[in-house]
């Protein structure tokens, strides 16, 4: 009796232990699949991403000649095309998503997922959908498109998760520009001030040089040189905070007199005119009641001919909103 109760004890153990074994196997084959098809190793050959969410936006991001647009209107964040090609090719699989929490989280994914497309050469390589974040807030939900099965996706070594990288709203990949223009492709520059018209100047370039005008159209002919050139290099690039959409607040700003306008013509004939008005603090430094004081840090801007609207810092808008006295030789 003994014997038999010793031989059927270690039979339990071989077969729990090839049990384990099979499980462990499974799993670990499972995962390695899974790894494959979510992260992307060549990430330089990614030449189209799609992003759709359930809200109705979408976004699609082309490279051309050399540079990433979104839904062919606007240049893309460096930043945020950096980091969503970084993610691509460094998140991996944790694990499966637990039997007890399946239901919820496909349930999420379908109501919240944003879809999420790969393009290499002009071919869909790879479909799938991220989701919320898991309750240690170091994963992912994610689940490729042919898949059943959810995972939980990470980046080794990053303590987070990767849903805030995965956005379909074109206006938050949309590079924080109004205007990127070499010195070259400027023709005129004309700054005009609302209240103060003294203050208004206008700027003509040519391969000859930059010309500077004043308020009464009449050439300047002692303007400081220095500093009409970092003028005109300014436009190299003018970053603003960010971009809004119409509504109650745009509404009443566009309904108000502006501080001054911005208008620069480039040589291919092209306009873009700026309107820019004061910003009211939202709530008094001292007793939180709506402010009747100006923003010191920001502005809102309008863009007349795209219909931009949103805000930009004094510490970009300073550099162009100038005054003709500034330009003038002391």
């Amino acid at each position: 009796m003994k014997n038999k109760t010793l031989l059927y004890t270690l039979i339990f153990i071989v077969l729990a232990a090839v049990a384990v074994w099979m499980v462990l196997s499974d799993s670990k084959s499972t995962l390695k699949e899974q790894d494959v098809a979510f992260f992307v190793t060549d990430t330089a050959s990614i030449d189209q991403l799609f992003f759709a969410d359930r809200k109705g936006f979408k976004s699609t991001l082309k490279r051309v000649n050399g540079q990433w647009v979104v839904n062919n209107k606007y240049l893309v964040r460096e930043d945020a095309m950096k980091t969503m090609l970084s993610t691509l090719y460094r998140m991996r699989v944790k694990n499966p998503v637990p039997r007890s929490a399946y239901d919820g989280v496909i349930r999420d994914l379908s109501t919240m997922g944003v879809k999420t497309e790969i393009y290499m050469k002009g071919q869909k390589v790879r479909t799938f959908y991220v989701g919320n974040f898991t309750p240690d807030m170091t994963g992912t939900f994610m689940k490729l498109e042919e898949s059943e099965l959810p995972y939980v996706v990470y980046i080794p070594g990053f303590n987070g998760y990767l849903s805030p990288r995965f956005f379909a709203d074109e206006q938050l990949w949309r590079d924080n520009s109004i205007m990127r223009l070499t010195p070259e492709a400027i023709k005129s520059i004309e700054v005009a001030w609302i209240d103060t018209s003294e203050y208004n100047f206008s700027v003509q370039l040519s391969p000859q040089g930059a010309l500077l005008y004043n308020n009464t159209k009449q050439l300047v002919n002692h303007p400081n040189p220095a500093r009409l050139k970092q003028f005109v290099q300014q436009f190299r690039w003018i970053p603003v905070e960010g971009f809004d959409r119409p509504g109650p607040i745009s509404k009443k700003v566009l309904a108000s007199k502006p501080k001054l306008t911005l208008k620069v013509v480039e040589q291919s004939g092209k306009t873009t005119t700026v309107s820019v008005f004061a910003k009211k603090q939202l709530y008094h430094p001292q007793t939180s009641e709506p402010s009747p004081y100006d923003d010191l840090e920001r502005d809102f801007f309008y863009v007349k001919e795209t219909g931009d609207f949103g805000t930009i810092q004094r510490i970009a808008g300073d550099k162009i909103f100038l005054k003709a006295s500034d330009l003038i030789q002391n």
